[in-house]
């Protein structure tokens, strides 16, 4: 386990986490839209030198709690380029239990909807007509059984709880 490189994970997502929260509070701050995106974007080059160094920081590397921030980091990230890459080798640590299968799904479902495919979890929303609804999800039918076989609750209860969060309808 790597204690310092932990620490330095869990701090990262700390503060982009805490100005993730003020902006919902400050939706037309343009100043804090703005050290959001720079804070994604540098943590964006730190992960990626961790990776060439440590390869995906997994469970085993930095246990429960780094390995879901560097998936946060990788989430956030503003390169869909840097998240595709970071897809195959969070695929890989999942399967070899280094990595959390929702935690796969996020991601997945995020750079599905970067490359304009509809996403396959329901992880992700966006707003419309001040409700933030599921971008578009392949065999929606069957989008809960899918997300019950890796831990998610319905999509239903996920965009319910995402509309209180963000003071939605």
């Amino acid at each position: 386990m790597n204690d310092q490189l932990r620490d330095e994970l869990l701090e990262r997502v700390e503060k982009e986490q805490k100005l993730r929260l003020e902006l919902t509070e400050h939706p037309d701050d343009v100043q804090m839209m703005m050290r959001m995106i720079e804070g994604d974007a540098q943590n964006t080059m730190w992960l990626d030198e961790v990776i060439k160094q440590y390869g995906w920081p997994g469970k085993s590397l930095v246990g429960d709690e780094g390995a879901n921030a560097a998936f946060l980091l990788a989430q956030h990230s503003p390169s869909p380029v840097f998240q595709k890459r970071c897809l195959a080798l969070l695929e890989m640590a999942a399967s070899q239990g280094e990595a959390d299968f929702k935690n796969l799904a996020y991601l997945t479902d995020r750079v599905l909807i970067s490359d304009g495919k509809p996403q396959i979890y329901g992880t992700q929303g966006m707003e419309k007509n001040g409700v933030i609804v599921p971008y578009p999800i392949e065999d929606e039918e069957h989008v809960d059984k899918r997300r019950k076989s890796i831990g998610l609750g319905p999509i239903d209860e996920h965009f319910k709880g995402m509309n209180e969060s963000y003071k939605m309808k």
